[in-house]
């Protein structure tokens, strides 16, 4: 398990390095989930870690089945390794772990509660900037990531639920 998040902050090291604008990358929201996601490996807050992976999960969701078919099937290495490695790796650490899992993740304002503050922020920044940082915030696209969201933290809670009635068993 060590070596697992080991892995996963020498990815986020190197995505990192990859950077060419340094901070100013950082309001993207998988930038923002990636940087979270090395903070949560240093200090393992476990309501904090779970909700990081419904988060991850959803990253490369959207990732790969939206944003990198309209953008003509393209992505590069530090696309891959934030919306894809980082993603699998924090996953799985997150499903072998031993550690008793909270049941933040049964709230779904507790969920939706970064998401929601998040498009705010990314509409003021793309105010400042002149351009949108997501082409894709249309109402439809919000819809659709609000009922993915919600699949998504659905799926983690009941292998959660799966988790503790096979520890409850042993």
């Amino acid at each position: 398990m060590i070596l697992f998040r080991v892995l996963i902050v020498v990815c986020i090291l190197y995505a990192l390095s990859l950077f060419q604008h340094g901070l100013s990358t950082m309001v993207t929201f998988s930038n923002q989930i990636t940087l979270f996601v090395g903070c949560c490996i240093i200090y393992p807050y476990q309501p904090f870690y779970d909700i990081l992976v419904v988060y991850e999960a959803f990253l490369a969701i959207v990732f790969y089945m939206l944003i990198v078919p309209l953008n003509g099937g393209s992505s590069t290495l530090l696309d891959a390794i934030i919306h894809a490695i980082i993603p699998v790796l924090f996953i799985y650490d997150w499903y072998v772990s031993k550690t008793q899992h909270s049941i933040i993740l049964e709230s779904r304002l507790v969920v939706f509660c970064y998401p929601l503050f998040y498009l705010p922020f990314c509409l003021y920044i793309s105010h400042r900037r002149g351009y949108m940082i997501y082409p894709i915030l249309n109402p439809l696209y919000l819809l659709v990531a609000g009922i993915l969201l919600e699949f998504i933290r659905v799926i983690f809670c009941l292998i959660i639920d799966k988790k503790k009635k096979e520890n409850d068993t042993e």
